[in-house]
């Protein structure tokens, strides 16, 4: 029972020892840096669009991880208000418009749309879904507080629509 008491004593004392301690505490100020760099890397989008004055470290942080900076996308502050699909011209061409409201107090990317078209009988006739470019619009985001018309025009060739629905979201 000496023996096994001597051993636990070894034991206590090694985590006591100088380099000991500096090598803990190094390996603990490495790990802090490595989760604070993931914190940064996973919410910067977020970070930028709340904080923008944090714009030129973002800059540089993604300069050095090989990241990009976007405007944050979250579907739950965009609403559509109000839509519509009329027929534009004759034939099966139709004006698809989406007006989009941005609740948010910062800027937010530009949802895409899944457009389902349907006919008289309510049966699905096509869907597709629309990106922010398919609009011809110059830019990626949505000002905080703010509304966007999105408007495209498109033929369904030989298929007759008489309903639609629409869905914003984010891939």
């Amino acid at each position: 029972f000496l023996r096994a008491a001597e051993r636990q004593r070894a034991a206590a004392t090694r985590w006591q020892r100088p380099g000991v301690r500096v090598a803990l505490a190094l390996a603990i100020l490495l790990l802090l840096i490595t989760l604070a760099a993931q914190a940064l890397w996973q919410f910067r989008n977020a970070l930028l669009a709340v904080h923008p004055p944090a714009a030129p470290l973002l800059r540089s942080f993604c300069d050095l991880a090989g990241c990009s900076l976007e405007p944050w996308k979250r579907i739950d502050a965009l609403a559509v208000e109000t839509s519509s699909l009329i027929q534009a011209g004759s034939g099966n061409n139709y004006k698809l418009g989406i007006q989009l409201q941005n609740k948010a107090g910062y800027a937010l990317a530009l949802p895409w749309v899944d457009l389902s078209l349907t006919d008289a009988s309510g049966a699905l006739v096509a869907r597709r879904m629309l990106k922010p470019a398919d609009f011809n619009l110059s830019k990626t985001s949505i000002a905080a507080q703010s509304e966007e018309s999105l408007q495209l025009v498109f033929s369904t060739d030989k298929l007759k629509v008489s309903g639609y629905s629409v869905v914003i979201f984010h891939p």
